[in-house]
């Protein structure tokens, strides 16, 4: 029997629901009870059932412990968008909301819409530098946050405080750009992908890094599934005889931000992304258009440049 299994995950406890033999349970989310997870499903597979999916959905970090075993184990497993699953929700009538209703929930997801398992996964040391890549992303949005402050009306004492945390901020900040690159510097693997990935005029390291960590799928996926991971596909929105604009949808924000930024700065520096802007624009397309267009043509420069494992200068100079 095939089966589908969901798992609505919080900090505390995992709401498990296996769809076809109709069974709920709840584990507390730590590594011994995953562990006891994983032996029940064996078990399942010893009995003759077929575990075709398990879907959760990604919590900001909480699912952590639970992608990793099932992906170690050769387990399928597809971390879904919670707004895709609340719509699936919403689309078949259920609107009440608890663990287990979310867990049963995703179970039928899986089922119906039986995605693709995402087992793409980072090595240790890719890991790593992801944590450290999200710390300084915190610490950036929280410098912004305090500079903002600034601009306001505010007492002489209220902006010595907010000036001492900025202090504080900037210098963590250049504590954490040392460990990204010490990291960087005692990984071979790492590095010689982020030399590859650099040597393309434009992009630096930062951006580098997020590819590598945001974006595993770019040594197995094509351009167009690449494009799509990102969001910078097209999407139609078409109508009988009535043509739409094609608008930019969903992907992964943060590294469409650095991709934005990178072709931003290709725009000056690289001249294969500044000819195909610059040709765009001389056809009447909008600025947000060709930029967009341009991160798309990036993206995939930064594919062949990986898939051939040859940098920049050999391929476009």
């Amino acid at each position: 029997m095939e089966l589908f299994v969901g798992i609505d995950v919080g900090k505390s406890f995992l709401d498990i629901h296996i769809d076809g033999l109709n069974q709920s349970l709840t584990i507390p989310n730590n590594t011994i009870s995953i562990q006891n997870l994983l032996k029940r499903f064996t078990d399942l597979l010893r009995e003759g059932h077929l575990i075709k999916l398990i879907v959760c959905e990604a919590t900001g970090g909480y699912e952590k412990l639970l992608v990793e075993a099932l992906r170690k184990n050769q387990f399928p497993i597809h971390r879904a968008h919670a707004n895709k699953v609340r719509n699936f929700a919403k689309a078949t009538g259920k609107f009440a909301k608890t663990d287990k209703i979310d867990a049963r929930i995703l179970s039928n997801y899986a089922k119906v819409f039986n995605p693709k398992p995402n087992n793409n996964q980072l090595t240790e040391e890719v890991s790593q530098l992801k944590d450290w890549q999200l710390r300084r992303n915190q610490l950036i949005d929280d410098l912004t946050k305090e500079r903002n402050r600034l601009d306001k009306n505010i007492s002489k004492s209220l902006a010595q405080s907010i000036k001492r945390h900025v202090q504080w901020l900037e210098k963590e900040l250049e504590n954490i750009a040392q460990i990204i690159q010490s990291h960087i510097d005692c990984h071979k693997g790492i590095k010689e992908a982020i030399d590859l990935i650099i040597s393309i005029p434009g992009i630096g390291s930062v951006t580098a890094c997020a590819i590598l960590t945001d974006l595993p799928e770019i040594y197995s996926s094509t351009g167009k599934q690449l494009t799509a991971l990102v969001g910078v596909a097209p999407m139609n929105r078409d109508s009988g005889t009535k043509t739409g604009k094609r608008y930019i949808l969903g992907g992964r924000a943060h590294l469409r931000k650095a991709l934005y930024m990178a072709t931003v700065a290709c725009l000056k520096w690289n001249h294969l992304i500044r000819e195909f802007y610059l040709k765009l624009k001389k056809k009447g397309k909008p600025t947000k258009v060709a930029i967009v267009a341009a991160m798309h043509k990036l993206l995939l420069v930064i594919k062949s440049v990986i898939t051939r494992n040859s940098k920049w200068e050999s391929q476009w100079n």
